[in-house]
């Protein structure tokens, strides 16, 4: 289901939920239509309305920062990818093939992470289905291969055994860092902590139509106000997810290291 399904969804509960409650009221014995009641109704709802007001408030800034952390994860990991491709290139034109395969891993994370967007150009790995995105076993295998590469990589003296120990090492921390990646795209929001916040609004809209006038100007208000919280819960689910979605982190630091990437590739002297 997506997050505008999902929306949708909650958008049309709370309006037949205030239906509900219109319809309930005009069917309510005398007894139930008091002052008293009318006024302990809405001290109840008041506080309901208050601890959902709160849990949204806290629930917002939740997914926000974890937004805000797969971003700046996200920048550190393009810086990562250039690190190593500035390690490559002092290893020398022996490392062309890498730096080729680097590129191909990274023109296909961004393809399959943002397909909405233009593909890099060039040959690399294209996923045909959402298995084969930004956390797909082959794009792992990618770097696996690049890793068993640069193993391979002869060297002739001592100072270049040491470039190529710390290229390893700073590809080390490209896999590490990935796997951050992958858990923070992850939603951290379980589905029932949704089903609690969405009964809560439901039992207050219920609320909105036994008290609410039965006039047009009163039903816009209720309608107004149910599209907004369904915007909420939209903003929400779209934060919860910052690699796929509508709403999601920005591609251009990868593209910065994919050209970084490119530029490495066309200044080697001697590639051919």
């Amino acid at each position: 289901m997506t997050d505008l399904l999902s929306s949708g969804l909650i958008f049309l509960l709370l309006c037949a939920s205030a239906i509900i409650g219109s319809l309930v009221a005009a069917r309510l014995p005398e007894r139930h239509r008091t002052r008293e009641t009318i006024d302990f109704t809405r001290l109840v709802t008041g506080l309901l309305v208050t601890f959902t007001a709160l849990v949204t408030s806290l629930l917002i800034t939740s997914v926000n920062s974890s937004f805000e952390k797969t971003e700046q994860d996200l920048r550190g990991y393009s810086s990562q990818l250039i690190r190593l491709t500035g390690c490559l290139e002092n290893l020398g034109a022996e490392t062309v093939p890498i730096r080729t395969s680097l590129r191909a891993y990274t023109a296909s994370a961004l393809a399959s992470t943002w397909p909405e967007e233009a593909p890099p150009s060039g040959q690399y790995p294209k996923a045909d289905s959402r298995e084969d995105e930004f956390d797909a076993g082959n794009l792992g295998e990618l770097l696996l291969h690049i890793q068993s590469q640069l193993q391979r990589v002869a060297v002739s003296s001592p100072e270049d055994s040491s470039i190529r120990a710390s290229c390893l090492v700073r590809l080390d921390r490209v896999l590490d860092q990935r796997w951050v990646l992958i858990d923070e795209a992850k939603s951290a929001i379980t589905l029932p902590f949704y089903d609690m916040l969405a009964g809560w609004l439901v039992i207050v809209f219920f609320s909105f139509g036994l008290s609410a006038p039965r006039n047009e100007l009163a039903a816009v208000f209720v309608f107004l106000v149910a599209v907004a919280v369904a915007g909420a819960f939209f903003v929400i689910l779209e934060l919860d997810g910052p690699l796929d979605g509508l709403v999601k982190v920005s591609s251009e630091p990868m593209r910065h290291a994919l050209r970084h990437i490119d530029w490495s590739l066309a200044t080697t002297p001697g590639k051919g």
